[in-house]
């Protein structure tokens, strides 16, 4: 086993300091904060190439020459002479992630050095670990197929690709329900064909070798197609975002959720639905995408809002159906605004948007939720609050304090 792995050592040493160059050069530079426990930088993606390439490496000498039949004329096992490889990739992967955690706090912004804990490092380092360590395994298992590095890669392509593709045609078809076996089999079907071809075929010639992988993967993904088909379908609703469960409406007997779906660019639409939490699915309604929007809010047990795109978009449930409409609000559309919050009425019937736009300052805007239209707009307004049902409170540039009345827009003395 020792000389197997100073095998090894001898033919992978050069991949660790690309690797740590990846990592370190980034960070040194300041292009990336993920060991601050930030989103990765774009850099990162280097160095999941060169894990890709490490991986790819795994067999392509004992493909590419007379090795794979030197092995087995020795007496290894093929066990050992798989597992052998695994080890000296994997150290090279932590030691670069521990380098680069190292040298990301000596070159660390001044305004974030407080901020960088031990722990925030080591998280940081764990993540680059494991993402680039499934990378690795990734590039490892399609590196048996094709001879050399870049018959790693091929391969890794024409099992990545259809399997991303089967997991998009699953979702369009069967609208986004269970599990996709199929595209789940792809992963799973080269994992078994390299283990296949490592044991019994790593001698073979090139077309035998390609023949018996594609077969192994072709019948483990025709598995996998059968259980797309097989397996009951139910909706697949995603939790929104802030709470424990899906969103449901004050008596608890309506759920909101957003659908998944297939998405190659930005949707025209979000489509969400509405399900009774005891007689299934009630109606669906679609809302324009807006990155920086919230998600949509219940005012009352049957009505919903939410602002996107400058325009205030009303989703009411009446006789099993669900009824949009949208009023345009003040500013105008591309303007920035800050978001001041929203306030619901006790009542639910009346909504209050405060923002604050450049051109209008402060301003409150109100909706009467059941007619779905504007009553009021107050310029100049600030920290506003409901008095009651109908009458509306808030502060001018003044100080001064002021109740109006919503249904006639008189102020309340």
């Amino acid at each position: 086993m020792r000389r197997l792995l100073w095998k090894e050592f001898r033919e992978k040493w050069l991949w660790f300091p690309a690797l740590t160059l990846s990592l370190v050069g980034p960070t040194a530079f300041g292009k990336s904060l993920m060991f601050f426990g930030d989103e990765p930088s774009p850099w990162f993606a280097a160095s999941m190439g060169v894990a890709l390439l490490l991986g790819a490496a795994s067999h392509s000498r004992e493909i590419a020459g007379e090795a794979a039949s030197f092995l087995r004329s020795r007496p290894i096992s093929w066990k050992k002479a798989t597992l052998a490889k695994i080890p000296i990739s994997l150290v090279t992967i932590v030691t670069a992630s521990f380098i680069a955690a190292v040298v990301f706090r000596l070159r660390c912004p001044s305004d974030y050095v407080a901020l960088v804990t031990a722990g925030q490092l080591w998280r940081g380092a764990c993540f680059t670990v494991l993402t680039l360590g499934c990378t690795y395994l990734a590039g490892f298992v399609c590196s048996i197929a094709l001879p050399g590095v870049l018959g790693g890669v091929l391969t890794f392509l024409a099992v990545a690709i259809p399997a991303a593709l089967q997991g998009m045609i699953y979702e369009a078809s069967f609208k986004n329900t269970t599990v996709a076996w199929s595209a789940y089999a792809w992963v799973l079907g080269a994992v078994i064909a390299c283990l296949a071809i490592v044991r019994f075929g790593l001698t073979l010639p090139l077309k035998q070798r390609i023949k018996r992988f594609a077969a192994v993967l072709a019948a483990i993904v025709a598995i996998g197609v059968v259980l797309d088909f097989a397996s009951p379908h139910k909706p697949n609703l995603v939790i929104l975002p802030g709470f424990a469960a899906l969103s449901l409406s004050p008596d608890g007997n309506y759920a909101l959720a957003e659908v998944t779906g297939v998405r190659f660019f930005q949707p025209r639409m979000i489509e969400h639905v509405i399900v009774s939490t005891t007689t299934g699915e009630r109606g669906r309604f679609r809302l324009p995408p807006d990155y920086y929007a919230e998600d949509p809010r219940w005012t009352s047990n049957s009505v919903l809002y939410a602002v996107r795109q400058n325009r205030l978009w009303v989703a009411r449930l009446a006789d099993g159906k669900v009824i949009v409409r949208s009023l345009k609000l003040g500013g105008h559309s591309k303007e920035y605004y800050v978001q001041g919050g929203d306030l619901v009425s006790p009542a639910g019937r009346f909504l209050a948007l405060y923002r604050n736009f450049p051109s209008h300052s402060w301003q409150i805007e109100i909706f009467d939720m059941e007619g779905v239209r504007q009553v009021g707009r107050y310029y100049e307004a600030y920290v506003p609050w409901w008095q009651s049902n109908t009458e509306i409170g808030y502060v001018d540039a003044k100080g001064e304090r002021h109740i109006v009345n919503v249904l006639n827009g008189r102020e309340v003395k």
